[in-house]
């Protein structure tokens, strides 16, 4: 056997991985046609195909779908404690009495967010 024929079976071996891979990632997103997105989501899933096309852009295939853990909000939080914001009092102007600012520390949620009432400043 020589060197052109196994190189030949070596390579028809890796686009048959790649092409299987990204048929199952198109269906999977319910298309019928293979496009570079599903060819990047097929290399950078499959360990060994990552290792070898590591250092590989490809055109048109975007970034893996990836957010870190400690963005995601805590399972310990209730869905309403979720919503709530707190705002904090702003500190008073001095010398501009016509800006309302909070006077105190408020909890507003979504459904409250219109009805938070704001007061003058007084004089110092």
């Amino acid at each position: 056997m020589s060197s052109g024929v196994y190189m030949g079976a070596v390579l028809e071996y890796l686009c048959a991985e790649v092409l299987e891979l990204a048929g199952n990632a198109a269906r999977d997103n319910k298309k019928s046609r293979i496009v570079p997105r599903h060819i990047q989501l097929a290399v950078r899933n499959d360990e060994e195909l990552n290792k070898l096309l590591g250092s590989v852009a490809i055109a048109g295939g975007g970034v893996l779908p990836n957010i870190h853990a400690t963005l995601l909000p805590k399972k310990s939080q209730s869905k309403a404690s979720a919503e709530t914001l707190t705002c904090w009092p702003l500190p008073r102007a001095r010398h501009n009495h016509l800006n309302p600012v909070f006077t105190k520390t408020t909890h507003v949620t979504r459904r409250s967010l219109m009805s938070v009432s704001l007061t003058r400043p007084t004089a110092v």
